[in-house]
């Protein structure tokens, strides 16, 4: 009778352990659902940067870290501004990778990184919900109808190889130089852009001394990405307004896309005083 109990008793206790096992199961199961439910992607932000310009992200809060997935692309904080990062790629063309950024308030932010002569956002304002704001060329504060080109004053030029640049007026608007330039394909040949890049540089260059350059961004453009055969267009690109020291003058560079035609018309210090208000 002892031995049956004792049987019984045992088969009781498997029986708790069996369903408190299945209970156990149960409830990692109803865990594991809501944890998946409760987990959501974040959605990584685009950016195309080039070699050429410096791409801007704003962040709503001061930076504590920025990963980059690959070399080819450079970041840095700008100077005396602890929330501004700058990005720009280290050369022409690299495969896409991505930069990790994180904020104070242990914000985290993610974007994919991918590589263009002309950036579409060249700057972008993280808001404090998180959402992006990218601020287009085409979004600057310039007059829709502004034609720089219907207005010359000036006539500075140079070719090479049946194509022309010529610089036709300087206007500055809310701070930002204008320059109206004409670019004339008299060859039969399409002229493919790469870039309008526009930099400072010394005059003369001394012996066994390297040439200095600053570059200046572009923060408006009406570039189109070809100039057909035959066909000559107006452009308008602007940059903040600046001024030329001493023994140094302007370089407009007019870039062919895998190409060997490529213009480079300076710009006196004089020419670009001679700017006219719009």
């Amino acid at each position: 009778m002892y031995y049956l109990e004792v049987k019984i008793n045992k088969l009781k206790i498997q029986n708790m352990k069996i369903v408190k096992l299945i209970c156990a199961v149960f409830c990692l199961h109803l865990l594991g659902s809501h944890l998946s439910a409760q987990v959501s992607g974040i959605k990584p932000i685009i950016l195309t940067v080039s070699d050429r310009m410096t791409s801007n992200i704003i962040f709503p809060t001061d930076i504590l870290s920025a990963d980059r997935g690959s070399q080819d692309i450079l970041v840095q904080k700008a100077s005396g501004a602890e929330n501004i990062l700058q990005v720009k790629a280290a050369s022409k063309s690299f495969e896409t990778s991505n930069i990790s950024v994180v904020t104070k308030g242990a914000h985290f932010y993610s974007f994919i990184v991918s590589y263009q002569v002309l950036p579409a956002q060249l700057n972008i304002l993280i808001k404090d919900n998180a959402e992006s704001e990218a601020v287009r060329l085409s979004d600057f504060p310039v007059p829709q109808d502004f034609s720089l080109t219907s207005k010359p004053f000036l006539n500075k030029s140079k070719s090479s190889l049946n194509c022309r640049l010529t610089l036709k007026s300087i206007y500055i608007h809310n701070g930002v130089l204008l320059f109206g330039l004409q670019i004339n394909n008299t060859s039969l040949l399409d002229y493919p852009i790469e870039a309008i890049h526009l930099f400072i540089r010394d005059k003369q260059r001394a012996k066994r001394k390297a040439q200095q350059s600053v570059d200046l961004e572009n923060v408006f453009s009406t570039l189109c990405p070809i100039v057909k055969g035959k066909q000559k267009i107006d452009v308008v690109v602007g940059v903040r307004s600046f001024t030329i020291p001493k023994n140094k003058q302007l370089m407009i560079e007019l870039q062919e896309k895998n190409g060997g035609r490529n213009i480079y018309l300076p710009v006196k210090s004089k020419t670009v005083l001679k700017a006219r208000p719009y």
